[in-house]
């Protein structure tokens, strides 16, 4: 995998917990809202337990650093996942022991040396840490993060660029575990309106007279081809098939690409990502290579 694809892993994996409320007992701890209450258990202390993560159970425990160190268990597997918060002992489920990895190995940043996508965030009271999280989004004055055990869940923040309450950030050792060289930059393939059209194929139709007649350019058929998601050009008498609305705009999917990366592009703000899924009907955040999605008008 590459860097970028490593990154969006952890931030999507994050994104999905947003809502997730702790639990006034150990019970319903694989709910995201039964059992809600400010016990501090987790179905994330939970797994890291039984995955055998720190010096005992933290189910109980406050539980933001819980939550980060699952997101990587969850991504990469204990070993890796320690190994890329260079976490070398069992004491990691408390800021002060999770930043001083980071520092250990010259990798926690202030906020002049600039937050980038993927970094752990660590908060300060009174020149101690006392909170942390992941950071999601980053833009020229401020950042966007997922925390865990924020008003006893898990929640979405923003910050603006030189925040007191801001200590620092550990950067993961994602190049170390990149497999594959980044993609080169691909320009977004975009065609002008959110939505599209059914058209029921007539005989002697192709997808390149379809796209012809429709959109004005034969060429264009491999714009239907991929809202279609289709495996070849073969077409039949009958057949419904999606055809781009005059004006719609088109994105194909491309390599590394996530919802939140789409919207952060090509919106401004990857926090418009629900548009995009509400906009396509779809069931999850899942998008994969090639595909066809319509995207918002600004």
């Amino acid at each position: 995998m590459t860097k970028t694809e490593l990154v969006n892993n952890v931030v999507n994996t994050a994104l999905a917990e947003v809502g997730y409320c702790e639990k006034a007992s150990n019970a319903n701890l694989d709910s995201k809202t039964a059992n809600a209450g400010s016990a501090n258990y987790t179905k994330y202390a939970k797994a890291l337990a039984a995955a055998g993560y720190y010096n005992g159970s933290k189910n109980g425990y406050a539980w933001c650093d819980v939550f980060v160190d699952w997101v990587f268990f969850v991504c990469f597997g204990k070993t890796e996942g320690q190994l890329m918060e260079y976490q070398t002992s069992s004491l990691g489920a408390a800021c002060p022991y999770s930043a001083s990895y980071y520092k250990g190995k010259g990798q926690y940043y202030q906020w002049s040396s600039g937050a980038r996508v993927g970094d752990q965030i660590f908060f300060q009271e009174n020149g101690a840490l006392v909170h942390t999280g992941l950071v999601v989004s980053v833009s020229s004055s401020a950042i966007s993060t997922v925390e865990g055990n924020s008003c006893n869940k898990v929640a979405r923040h923003t910050y603006g660029t030189g925040n007191a309450y801001v200590a620092g950030f550990g950067r993961p050792d994602y190049e170390a575990y990149t497999t594959e060289d980044e993609p080169a930059p691909v320009t977004p393939t975009l065609v002008p309106a959110p939505a599209y059209d059914t058209y029921t194929v007539q005989k002697g139709d192709s997808l390149w007279s379809i796209a012809q007649r429709l959109l004005g350019n034969g060429s264009r058929y491999t714009i239907i081809r991929a809202l279609n998601r289709m495996k070849s050009n073969l077409i039949v008498p009958g057949q419904k098939i999606k055809v781009p609305s005059r004006g719609a705009r088109i994105y194909t999917v491309q390599r590394g690409d996530s919802l939140w990366r789409i919207a952060e592009k090509l919106l401004g703000s990857g926090a418009r990502w629900k548009e995009i899924q509400k906009l396509n009907d779809m069931a999850s955040d899942l998008i994969v290579p090639e595909q066809a999605i319509k995207i918002p008008i600004k």
